[in-house]
């Protein structure tokens, strides 16, 4: 699992990379979001070299059957609806639909700035020794990302499965 901090600190996107090529939909069943979470809280902090590839996800999620299923009815009914209190027409409404959009997009210019946010310390002398290369994280097989808001909230997940 790969964390990278956003300016900040308070986001961070994850990636979670399984060992192998075709291991993806096998570690999707065995995360819950508990498990997810308590990955994210409890990852210890190392400097990786990052090599990911340039993506772009977008969305669209229509939400109204999704409201009325929770208990959100009276709003999209053109009968009971009442938004007296926020508006001054005198012609009633309802709401006829509710469409979400998404969208993450991944490029050089944000992995560089994640990466620059997770340095943190340099030495003012020259070392004795020349410190080994850090560990390469490198995306090549599909993986799944989740974007945490203080390690709390989900703010965005999707599956990358490689080039379209």
């Amino acid at each position: 699992m790969l964390g990278m901090p956003y300016v900040g600190e308070k986001a961070h996107l994850f990636i979670l990379l399984p060992n192998a090529n075709d291991g993806l939909k096998a570690l999707l069943n065995e995360l819950k979001g508990a498990k997810l979470m308590e990955l994210a809280q409890n990852s210890a902090t190392t400097k990786v070299k990052v090599i990911l590839p340039k993506f772009k996800i977008e969305s669209s999620h229509e939400l109204g059957v999704v409201l009325t299923s929770i208990g959100i009815k009276s709003a999209f009914d053109p009968k009971n609806a009442d938004f007296s209190g926020i508006s001054n027409t005198k012609m009633p409404f309802y709401i006829s639909n509710v469409i979400q959009k998404a969208m993450i997009s991944i490029d050089e210019d944000g992995t560089e700035a994640a990466a620059a946010t997770a340095l943190g310390f340099a030495t003012m002398s020259r070392p004795d020794k020349v410190p080994p290369p850090p560990p390469t994280f490198r995306a090549d097989h599909p993986f799944a990302f989740f974007l945490i808001y203080s390690q709390k909230h989900v703010m965005f997940s999707g599956v990358f499965m490689g080039e379209q």
